[in-house]
């Protein structure tokens, strides 16, 4: 049904057809190597693409950051 539950390690190239969606993050959205590492996913609504993001942020709320350890 097109759906993966668990931990999925790709080599290569992966090609998404529609939505990335993420769960369990508390309504917060990480892409990108150690992105919100210390995020304590309690609703904070944060926002972080690349890597290490938000890494270090365990309480900031509706923070966006993009870019190589941006807000790090």
């Amino acid at each position: 049904d097109g759906t993966h539950t668990g931990s999925a390690s790709i080599s290569g190239s992966l090609e998404v057809n529609g939505r990335v969606s993420q769960v369990g993050l508390g309504g917060s959205t990480y892409f990108g190597e150690l992105s919100g590492v210390s995020d304590d996913k309690s609703n904070n609504f944060n926002t972080g693409f690349g890597k290490q993001t938000i890494r270090a942020t365990t309480t900031g709320i509706g923070n966006t950051a993009i870019g190589y350890q941006s807000m790090s």
